[in-house]
């Protein structure tokens, strides 16, 4: 390069899934990349939370168990007028939507769409749909979630 000559950066900001293993029929590879513009078209078209459960409708509250959010989690507010149900000890302040075009105004009193659930990719977000992060189910477990690490790469033209 001469001088006067500089290149133009650009970011590209996206999820680094773990899954990456296909086991069974009707699994889904998912995606080794998940652009956060992607994540943010989704929840742009998504409903708001309207409950506390960590199941039934969604989005659902995720509980983070695996503790993946601990610090964004400290400054986050739960929804306002709207009680805990079951065995919760606190407020969620964080939930989870399904990282793919889901129909949320067609599904089940159980979260899902013509009786499939939706991929095992998930969205999390703070109350007013701020993305905090993502996770996914590994191969063959739908109890539990893997953190997908956020990743920057920098383009130079």
């Amino acid at each position: 390069m001469g001088c006067g000559g500089s290149k133009e950066a650009s970011e590209y900001h996206y999820y680094e899934m773990p899954r990456r293993v296909i086991d069974r029929p009707g699994d889904t590879p998912g995606r080794s990349e998940f652009p956060l513009h992607v994540a943010e078209h989704l929840i742009a078209q998504a409903p708001a939370p309207s409950h506390n459960r960590a199941n039934g409708r969604r989005p659902h509250a995720h509980l983070d168990k695996e503790e993946f959010f601990r610090a964004e989690r400290a400054g986050l507010k739960p929804l306002e007028g709207v009680p805990l149900r079951g065995r919760q000890q606190e407020l969620p302040v964080l939930w989870a939507y399904p990282a793919e075009n889901f129909d949320y105004s067609n599904q089940n009193h159980y979260g899902k769409v013509n009786g499939k659930p939706p991929g095992p990719h998930r969205i999390i977000t703070d109350r007013d749909k701020r993305i905090q992060g993502m996770v996914t189910h590994p191969v063959n477990d739908d109890k539990r979630f893997v953190q997908a690490p956020k990743r920057v790469e920098i383009n130079y033209r």
